[in-house]
């Protein structure tokens, strides 16, 4: 069983220079650098886009809906070099801010799908 788990206890800690605290919607996370999540994947499996990464990515928005808000959705295959799976997110590219009645674009919406 130990055998099962080399790979999760290989990865399962943050070195905590590389999180940071965040405030989001009044709760207190912990958010980790990206960047250092894609180093510590190709030290595991070698190059990105080579062993591991994305592919069939699709990018759709749903823009029909109340108070002209934006949905973006995103579907891929994350492949690394011991198989495969289907992944999926999405995230308001615009919003509607009821306290503020007006929409909120998100800049970063990329970033965070």
């Amino acid at each position: 069983m130990s055998d099962n788990l080399d790979f999760w206890i290989s990865v399962e800690k943050t070195d905590p220079k590389y999180t940071k605290k965040v405030n989001s919607s009044g709760r207190s996370l912990t958010a980790i650098n990206a960047q250092q999540q894609i180093k510590n994947a190709t030290e595991k499996w070698g190059m990105y886009g080579k062993t591991w990464g994305l592919k069939d990515v699709k990018l759709d928005y749903i823009d029909n809906l109340c108070n002209n808000q934006v949905l973006a959705v995103a579907q891929a295959i994350f492949y690394y070099p011991d198989g495969c799976f289907d992944i999926g997110s999405s995230i308001f590219v615009q919003s509607w801010i009821v306290s503020k009645s007006y929409n909120k674009v998100d800049d970063d919406f990329l970033k965070k799908l």
